[in-house]
């Protein structure tokens, strides 16, 4: 039996990651460690054999201390090794840079003393003999750098849904679509003060598409693009899986000008749905995709370029997709 220890992940692109391997795993083989918070169709939970805890260490230990000999294999999930020195096989799936360096990220001196603290308690956490997976090769090299030792073995196995239903794609001209939340690193407050400077400066209407929490969205991102401008402004908050392939489907461009990724898995999935792809000139971006159109994201001008560009010059290049999907060669692993 194999545990896959999926405690702290409950949302966005982890909680992805969950159902995917959900999909694809020996459900009789294997005993599912969840987040009390991770919400999940009742066809899913019925599929599998979980438990629910809340999410701390404490209790993730004491699971441990009763029940880990009981697995031939173990999978952490959430970046985080086993709370106890484990002797079967583990695996630890890393996907979450900030974890690693929050250098460039704009994060408040909380979160960076946070983070500080959560990487020394996973190379406290760390032996040898555990395996290391990873979505990107710029994440193998940090990681390689911050955390692992030098026995760990690190691979390389993206995961992502490279199949999406075949639906009759329609992009709606000059309609722009960024999938994110609002945490300082995904850089939305740049993102919409570029668009007012589109705002200001040009008639042509184009309309921008965002899924951030509507509570924080209303109160303090709202006003910053004027209303009767020519940037027409739709704050959907989070969607369900089948909202959002819609909007995907009919967006013209997807810009993203996130600062710091592991992956980017809405990159990935714009470009499947034949979206054209304005991004941040990082390296996570182009360890994923080749962008139609990049941007400095530090700089509100650049991005401002950025939109311009993609108004005016019909001649920019379709995205197509860098990475190829590993989620067969991960499976193995757990057979």
């Amino acid at each position: 039996m194999n545990l896959i220890d999926a405690v702290y992940i409950h949302e966005a692109g982890g909680k992805e990651l969950l159902e995917i391997i959900i999909e694809k795993i020996n459900k009789d083989n294997s005993y599912f460690l969840l987040d009390s918070r991770l919400k999940l169709s009742k066809k899913t939970f019925n599929s599998i054999n979980y438990k629910l805890i809340s999410p701390s260490e404490k209790k993730r230990k004491i699971f441990y201390y009763k029940n880990s000999k009981n697995y031939n294999k173990i999978l952490c999930l959430s970046n985080v090794p086993p709370p106890l020195k484990i002797n079967s096989i583990v695996y630890i799936y890393f996907h979450n840079d900030l974890l690693l360096t929050t250098k460039k990220s704009n994060q408040s001196l909380k979160n960076r003393i946070l983070y500080f603290l959560k990487k020394r308690y996973i190379i406290y956490n760390n032996q040898s003999n555990y395996i290391w997976l990873v979505q990107t090769n710029l994440i193998k090299k940090n990681l390689i750098k911050y955390i692992v030792k030098e026995n760990n073995k690190i691979e390389v196995l993206p995961i992502f849904r490279d199949h999406i239903k075949e639906v009759k794609i329609i992009k709606k001209p000059n309609t722009y679509l960024c999938v994110s939340n609002h945490n300082k690193h995904k850089n939305i407050f740049n993102l919409l003060l570029a668009f007012k400077l589109y705002s200001l400066n040009n008639s042509i209407p184009i309309d921008l598409n965002l899924t951030i929490d509507k509570n924080y969205f209303d109160k303090n991102l709202a006003n910053i693009i004027p209303v009767g401008g020519s940037v027409n402004v739709y704050n959907y908050g989070q969607l369900e899986k089948k909202e959002l392939n819609k909007l995907y489907r009919e967006s013209e461009f997807y810009i993203y000008p996130s600062l710091k990724e592991s992956f980017g898995i809405t990159l990935i999935e714009a470009v499947m749905n034949k979206c054209k792809i304005i991004c941040s000139d990082l390296e996570y971006s182009h360890q994923v995709v080749s962008p139609s159109i990049v941007f400095d994201p530090y700089s509100v001008k650049s991005i401002y370029s950025a939109i311009l560009k993609s108004t005016s010059d019909i001649t920019h290049s379709n995205s197509s997709l860098r990475i190829k999907n590993k989620i067969d060669k991960f499976i193995e692993l757990f057979k």
